[in-house]
């Protein structure tokens, strides 16, 4: 299979061709494109998300970073000696390749691309490219207020904006990109349980946001949505990376039944001041890092770690003589990071009983000052 297909040029605009990417020049070779010139040869060296090696039979291993196994690609040409397109498909089938009229490049599903896009009257927009699934292709910028989703024939290349106002997963239970950007507040089916990477990324307009089926949301799903207020996602167990991060209205979240969050889950949310993390297993380095406005954190029993700095800064805009109380209801120590209540402005850590106070003074000598009991913090 070829995924997604040729992109030709039309006049309701067009995909453009890679400014700066990896390509194959007419020997078969790796080669980086910049501008129009093939300037470096590349074969074994790392691109983009990991490193590919050309091979006598004419296919390409293709290594992911961090990974040591490699997947085999087969290539193929068409055209005539001075003009030849090269198609780059996966042996296995499991992820696919995006190319253009004079250029090949190698993408892995869910991963961006640096690319360029020229719309109808000839403007031109550097961004990236992602794969969101077959025939469904994701296209951000800077220079754009929202993403622009388009589905691609593979088979004639043509393109042309999708018309559902978000893209679902095969299985009809991941979202994988919501694509007006224009809604407010939404709710989602009960069907959908997954939010996948970057699905509602900088969308600014949405205020409020009600998902009663997802139990997980990727990493970037709502970064930067600045106007967000209120997520209800009762079934809500897993935040990734960067999830929230600068949802900086973020006041209301469906936290008791999160069990892990991911670095910097919650980053520069400043309007968060209560959390109930019951569930809480894992929070990852810097998850609530400048959360300014934080005064009340509860993290249950099962807590087996807290990253580095995740909490850093909280409450750093606190009113004067306000205080962040973060109380452990558990036992057992959990594995804690570095300086995870740096500049903290307040602080009080309470504990079950006095055997806890010191096993906690042990672990987090640097605020062994600030850990109470919580019958005392009572009657404080």
């Amino acid at each position: 299979m070829r995924l997604p297909g040729h992109l030709t040029s039309s006049g309701n605009g067009l995909f453009g061709a890679l400014h700066v990417g990896s390509t194959l020049d007419r020997d078969g070779e790796l080669v980086r494109i910049e501008g129009d010139e093939a300037v470096s040869h590349l074969e074994g060296e790392a691109i983009e998300n990991g490193t590919y090696v050309l091979t006598e039979s004419g296919t390409a291993l293709y290594t992911k970073k961090g990974e040591t196994t490699a997947k085999e690609y087969m290539l193929f040409a068409s055209g005539s000696s001075s003009s030849r397109t090269y198609f780059c498909t996966e042996i296995d089938e499991n992820e696919g390749t995006y190319h253009g009229d004079d250029w090949s490049v190698l993408i892995l599903d869910g991963y961006e691309v640096s690319a360029t896009y020229i719309d109808a009257r000839g403007v031109r927009y550097s961004g990236n490219y992602t794969i969101l699934k077959e025939g469904y292709v994701k296209f951000t910028s800077s220079a754009l207020s929202a993403p622009l989703v388009v589905t691609i024939d593979t088979q004639t290349g043509k393109y042309a904006p999708v018309t559902e106002q978000y893209i679902l997963d095969g299985s009809g239970s991941k979202l994988l990109a919501w694509v007006d950007y224009t809604q407010t507040q939404i709710t989602l089916p009960v069907s959908v349980t997954e939010i996948g990477a970057n699905a509602f990324q900088n969308m600014r307009s949405l205020v409020s946001i009600t998902m009663p089926g997802v139990t997980s949301i990727g990493a970037g799903a709502f970064y930067y949505c600045t106007a967000l207020e209120t997520v209800v996602a009762n079934k809500l167990t897993s935040v990734g990376a960067s999830a929230f991060a600068y949802c900086v209205s973020l006041a209301e979240i469906s936290e008791e039944k999160i069990e892990t969050i991911g670095t910097q889950g919650f980053y520069g949310c400043v309007s968060l001041t209560e959390l109930n993390l019951a569930a809480i297993r894992t929070i990852g380095d810097y998850a609530f890092l400048q959360a300014l406005t934080l005064k009340n954190v509860t993290i249950g029993s099962a807590v087996e770690k807290i990253g580095k700095n995740a909490f850093a800064y909280a409450n750093a805009n606190g009113e004067e003589g306000t205080v962040l109380t973060v109380t452990f209801l558990g036992t057992t120590v959990p594995e804690f990071g570095e300086e995870i209540f740096k500049e903290v402005a307040a602080l009080e850590i309470v504990v079950a009983d006095e055997a806890t106070k010191t096993a906690f003074a042990a672990a987090l000598e640097a605020y062994a000052e600030y850990i109470v009991v919580a019958s005392a913090a009572a009657a404080a």
